[in-house]
């Protein structure tokens, strides 16, 4: 999934959800989090090249003698969490990046590559998952016309933040309550 939470800058508390999200997956409001090891090595954030995202969701790579000359990586599941994507549509718009190729190939299948003569580097089946912030002024002014018409932009859901009252202290912190115990099942029952 690629989700891009859009709202008014300071009035759209976009990154409020992923903080309270955050804490729940680490375990700092509740006594052992739900997977703090996929929390701490699995997002990631910074995009500024195909070939980035490529490298961090690589395949063993061998060299053409048999030998493994890098393990790759071994978890291929990769939430990317760019807080400002006005500067990931900058980035694509710079000559000769691959960002939006191989994000589209990422969201497509999972298989990835770069193809350099001396190391080429691929990814498959990696599961690379995108959560980004942008005001609605910058995502009409910085999403170019090529990544509307190449397919780019609906690859997206995009999800309108806004928020809906203003509290003295912040209404406090999320009751997990149940919420945790069906979680770790859940993630459980999946592994």
């Amino acid at each position: 999934e690629y989700i891009m939470l859009v709202g008014p800058t300071g009035a759209g508390r976009k990154g409020s959800a992923m903080g309270h999200w955050r804490n729940l997956m680490r375990g700092w409001d509740v006594s052992e989090g739900i997977d703090p090891d996929w929390c701490n090595n699995n997002i990631v954030g910074g995009l500024s090249s195909g070939e980035g995202l490529v490298y961090h969701l690589r395949d063993e790579m061998v060299n053409k003698d048999g030998v493994v000359i890098d393990e790759g990586v071994k978890d291929k599941r990769k939430l990317i969490y760019e807080t400002e994507a006005a500067s990931m549509f900058q980035v694509m718009e710079r000559r000769g990046n691959t960002l939006s190729a191989q994000m589209r190939s990422a969201w497509d299948d999972g298989y990835i590559q770069v193809l350099t003569k001396n190391f080429p580097v691929k990814a498959s089946d990696a599961h690379a998952s995108l959560l980004c912030h942008i005001t609605p002024e910058e995502l009409v002014l910085l999403m170019p016309d090529v990544q509307c018409a190449n397919g780019y932009g609906n690859r997206y859901l995009y999800c309108w933040s806004l928020r809906s009252k203003y509290l003295p202290d912040g209404g406090g912190l999320p009751q997990w309550g149940q919420v945790v115990g069906r979680l770790r099942s859940a993630l459980n029952q999946a592994r």
